[in-house]
């Protein structure tokens, strides 16, 4: 991890994606921490947004 970051997000699921985006996008230094080395899984989080979500919105994903 760069000696930089401001901030670490842990889990690179669906939340903590938009929130280092988000993060990165008002300027934060942010680094997303992500245990698997793939994205060949069910996500948690997939579940629970519902998909018009105002934050998906501000982050460009509709």
């Amino acid at each position: 991890m760069a000696a930089e970051t401001q901030c670490v997000v842990a889990g690179g699921g669906p939340a903590g994606i938009v929130l280092g985006l988000l993060l990165a996008r008002a300027g934060v230094k942010v680094t997303v921490l992500e245990k698997h080395a793939d994205f060949l899984r069910e996500f948690q989080g997939r579940y629970c947004a519902r998909l018009d979500d105002p934050a998906l919105g501000r982050a460009g994903a509709r």
